[in-house]
């Protein structure tokens, strides 16, 4: 099942989504890559993720879940994206001088494309990215991010909504880093626990234009 991330504020670009949506029910995927990279050209960094990317995986995980989209069709579009975001990610990190920044989802989350697309925000904003996979605890999220001095940590979290256990697994990664390592959260499956993330140090914005507020390069304090 695809991921439903939060949007930000940016219209959705229609006529692109709609095309890439009629490749991906016909499995054109030479047809959605070309198109996405194009559109990686044509449309600056936050349109591209707001106004296409976040809309298209949105009603990727409609048609998914209505019964409109095959298993097949979703999981073959899935690997189109999921190398396309990659591939964003790594080509915009030119400056190895750069902040570290890990995205994954803390233990329970399967579901990664939010923490892609916080991969490739990032790195248009100027970090090195590096991308842990989904559903890990906090103790192995703490440990990378210590061994490769990250200065920040961005979870996504979409479904399902995380419950006491996943809650206590996040606010344990903010117990386990220093304060000067950012730890970011969104997604609906975190939404409704902002005030405890709030509490704990740990922001939480609700739209992508939000998480690039929060992207501002820190100092290089050890």
């Amino acid at each position: 099942m695809p991921i439903q991330p939060v949007g930000g504020h940016v219209a959705p670009d229609t006529e692109r989504v709609t095309l890439a949506l009629d490749h991906i029910k016909q499995m054109r995927t030479d047809a959605l890559e070309q198109l996405l990279m194009r559109s990686a050209v044509e449309m600056r960094p936050h349109e591209l993720v707001e106004s296409l990317m976040v809309p298209l995986l949105q009603e990727v995980g409609r048609g998914w879940q209505a019964g409109r989209l095959p298993p097949s069709t979703e999981h073959i579009a899935s690997v189109a994206i999921r190398r396309f975001l990659e591939w964003m990610s790594s080509t915009n990190q030119k400056d190895q001088a750069a902040p570290l920044a890990l995205t994954g989802t803390p233990a329970g989350q399967q579901h990664e494309f939010g923490a892609l697309l916080a991969g490739v925000v990032a790195a248009y904003e100027g970090w090195r990215v590096r991308f842990l996979g989904p559903d890990l605890p906090a103790l192995e999220i703490a440990r990378a991010a210590q061994t490769m001095n990250a200065r920040m940590v961005a979870l996504s979290a979409v479904h399902p909504r995380l419950d006491a256990k996943g809650v206590h697994e996040v606010l344990e990664l903010r117990r386990l880093l220093t304060t000067n390592v950012k730890i970011v959260i969104g997604g609906a499956g975190a939404e409704p626990h902002r005030d405890r993330w709030q509490e704990a140090g740990i922001l939480s914005p609700s739209t992508f234009s939000g998480f690039r507020d929060s992207l501002q390069i820190p100092e290089n304090k050890s």
